[in-house]
């Protein structure tokens, strides 16, 4: 498992949400924790919810049901990381739309091609989708995935952290930080098949 993850909850009063919001900013929440534990591992001052909150309100990325995954690449990669969004069930492999829409560089673009690549030769989806969340996290590297309504307590689409797995008895499991469990509960873990059977097949990495 990845050390020292924040353990963070979209429900906690310290973030300032305004009232009735805190259900749909598990996208903002899983984004602090991200570059806390980026910011720690670099020995640099994190970066306040205030001003990502500020940030997000002047470029009009809050939707009703949560962030968007291209708000919250732009703000990772702001802080100097290579980020990048998957979407396994996007129609096209082609990188071109990322650079012409959301601006990717070629780094970006390279990060996407080097995981296309390696899973090309893979029986299905699932089994890329492992492989490349499991080659991020024994890179120590987490990874923001996008669950289905019905994941954890959640009541609509979802974003939680994955940041581990192990095996149990045989069977495979995956730590995740699950920003809409209760203050100090957000760490747990849950078996790899129940991530995938509400995984959206949505995912957001960055190094």
């Amino acid at each position: 498992m990845i050390e020292r993850f924040p353990d963070y909850s979209q429900l906690d009063s310290k973030w300032g949400f305004e009232p009735g919001l805190e259900r749909t900013m598990c996208g903002i929440v899983c984004t602090k924790a991200l570059l806390d534990y980026y910011d720690q591992k670099k020995k640099r001052p994190m970066t306040t919810m205030g001003s990502l909150l500020e940030t997000m309100n002047k470029s009009n990325s809050h939707v009703s049901n949560g962030i968007k995954h291209s708000f919250e690449v732009d703000i990772l990669s702001a802080r100097g990381l290579i980020t990048w969004r998957r979407n396994w069930n996007a129609p096209s492999t082609d990188v071109q739309w990322l650079i012409d829409n959301e601006q990717y560089t070629q780094q970006q673009v390279d990060k996407i091609s080097t995981q296309q690549s390696a899973e090309q030769s893979m029986p299905s989806q699932e089994t890329q989708e492992l492989y490349s969340i499991a080659v991020s996290i024994q890179n120590d590297n987490p990874v923001i995935a996008s669950v289905r309504a019905g994941f954890g307590g959640n009541k609509g689409d979802h974003q939680i952290v994955i940041i581990g797995s192990e095996e149990e008895n045989g069977a495979a499991y995956y730590t995740v930080m699950d920003p809409e469990r209760p203050v100090g509960t957000t760490i747990h873990s849950v078996p790899v098949d129940h991530f995938f059977e509400y995984f959206n097949n949505r995912a957001i990495f960055a190094t």
